[in-house]
């Protein structure tokens, strides 16, 4: 380490050299005399203070242009991520939203991670989500992936305003846990407002080495409102079932579960009547978990003609659902079910929808299922079905 004095003496001892050079030698001197102190300055100087080698000083912000009229910062790049295109929307993220902000960079694993929010054209209007790039140099960076998708609240489309929807804000996005993997992190609140009461909570899941997602998982509740493991689920499927008059089959005991055939979370069944449910007309039959004794996803065969599934064969004959039209029956995907045939001469109505705690994907995919997959963006339908 050099002391101040120490090196001003010494450009001094330069400068009482031979007359005839001292012309020179004091401008050479004065140089090194100012090349010295900043030098000790840099050393010296504190982050933020006042003798701080590099600052950015200005008079005010301009806000009505982009850069705000600031000074360039000398040796600092800028490189574009992703570009916006709402008409080409595969030129860009896939969605064509254009108000893309609050990003935050991690670097694990030798690769860059940035995950920003997304907004159609601004950041208090719905639907919103988060999405993910990543890239190996910090220069070339791939196409941008759903993160955190829109949350809805309930069924159905999505307005440009609208309660029933929860969109992503959030200005933490990652954390490395002791364990070394990387986790994302996210905040879900009621659109337009969603700070306040009208905050949801906070979600987290992993990111894999191999680019994959974990499931989402909500891992602190906002105390100012009213959401909770109750009442926060993912619409996951729904389904119109009407069994023709003196037509409708039969429908062999099965776990819903089953019907996807891997590991995942239990999600909620609800099965709505729409018509009165009676024996005659095949209402539904339900196993209770005491009776068949299993609370886990068990194999299921499916049967070559009507392509059911059956994972149950005994003679338990569970407990029918005989209930008026406008009655629930609400049971687990890990509950074993089946309805009986309609026997008599009027049509036997059912809607079913279902709830997951999580988002769910197909196997060994990133692809999401059913209704965790958006049909509507902007206005635009994205999906046929």
């Amino acid at each position: 380490r050099f002391s101040k004095n120490v090196l001003a003496k010494d450009a001094l001892r330069r400068l009482s050299g031979n007359p005839s050079k001292k012309k020179v030698n004091v401008m050479s001197s004065l140089r090194l005399i100012v090349c010295s102190w900043l030098v000790v300055s840099a050393l010296w100087a504190e982050p933020g203070g006042p003798d701080e080698p590099v600052r950015v000083e200005s008079p005010g912000i301009d806000l009505s242009v982009h850069d705000g009229r600031l000074r360039p910062a000398i040796g600092v790049e800028s490189i574009q991520v992703m570009r916006a295109n709402r008409t080409q929307r595969e030129f860009s993220d896939g969605h064509g939203w254009t108000y893309n902000h609050a990003p935050t960079l991690a670097y694990w694993n030798g690769r860059f991670y940035l995950n920003y929010l997304s907004n159609p054209v601004a950041e208090h209007l719905p639907p919103g989500h988060t999405m993910l790039v990543t890239s190996r140099d910090g220069r070339s960076w791939g196409k941008p992936q759903l993160l955190f998708p829109v949350y809805h609240l309930r069924p159905g489309s999505v307005s440009s305003v609208e309660s029933g929807v929860a969109m992503m804000h959030q200005r933490m996005g990652f954390y490395v846990a002791p364990n070394g993997r990387l986790l994302a992190l996210g905040f879900y609140g009621r659109a337009p407002v969603y700070y306040g009461a009208n905050g949801i909570g906070r979600v987290v899941r992993e990111i894999f080495k191999d680019g994959t997602f974990g499931p989402i998982h909500f891992i602190r509740y906002n105390s100012l409102s009213s959401f909770n493991e109750s009442n926060t689920a993912f619409p996951f499927y729904d389904q119109y079932v009407a069994k023709a008059a003196e037509q409708g089959i039969s429908f062999s005991w099965h776990q819903d579960s089953g019907y996807l055939g891997f590991p995942h979370r239990p999600y909620v069944t609800v099965w709505a009547a729409v018509d009165d449910m009676t024996l005659e007309n095949g209402t539904a039959f339900v196993m209770p978990y005491s009776t068949i004794g299993v609370k886990t996803l068990v194999e299921h065969i499916r049967d070559p003609e009507t392509g059911d599934k059956t994972g149950y064969f005994g003679k338990e004959p569970g407990i029918p659902a005989v209930v008026p039209a406008g009655s629930l029956v609400v049971f687990s995907s890990l509950t074993f079910h089946r309805s009986g045939a309609n026997t008599t001469d009027k049509m036997r109505r059912a809607y079913v929808t279902q709830y997951s705690p999580e988002l769910i994907y197909a196997k060994d995919s990133d692809e999401l299922m059913h209704l965790g997959v958006p049909f509507l963006d902007s206005g635009q339908k994205l999906r046929s079905n």
